[in-house]
């Protein structure tokens, strides 16, 4: 397999005013029902989510239908409250992976709320667009969340 950095950017418009999308992603009973793409399953209990510069960002991935968990051990490198969450993952559990840093932006937008995603990371080309249909995933989870 060939590392080398790839990038994954993604926007989306969501139907829901910012801080109601900021908690989503900052509240780990709300990340548990949307993070992953389809067939995935995070246990808030698994969830450990400190939203401040320094604090952790820590949740597990199930797959049940292989029998397999895949934890992320992250820090969040900046957070401006409502506006973007930078994070890192130095050392990924996958071992296509050779570190992850992504950042989250949210923005008021006509409706509801502009989000970004911006993560790089060392890995393959195939790693990658499995990363960015995931995200894309996730992102209609986020939705359908965000509709009820």
């Amino acid at each position: 397999m060939t590392f080398s950095e790839q990038r994954v950017v993604l926007s989306h418009r969501f139907d829901a005013p910012r801080d109601r999308v900021w908690r989503a992603w900052t509240e780990p009973e709300q990340v548990s029902q949307w993070w992953g793409p389809d067939g995935v399953q995070v246990p808030v209990s698994s969830i450990e989510l400190d939203p401040h510069t320094g604090g952790t960002f820590k949740l597990t991935m199930v797959v049940a239908e292989y029998g397999m968990e895949v934890p992320m051990d992250s820090r969040f490198t900046e957070v401006a409250e409502q506006e973007r969450l930078r994070f890192t993952e130095p050392t990924p559990c996958l071992p296509q992976m050779r570190s992850v840093d992504g950042l989250v932006t949210f923005a008021d937008a006509p409706g509801g709320t502009d989000l970004g995603l911006d993560i790089v990371m060392v890995t393959s080309a195939e790693i990658r667009e499995q990363s960015e249909a995931g995200w894309a995933q996730s992102f209609e989870r986020l939705a359908k969340l965000l509709a009820e």
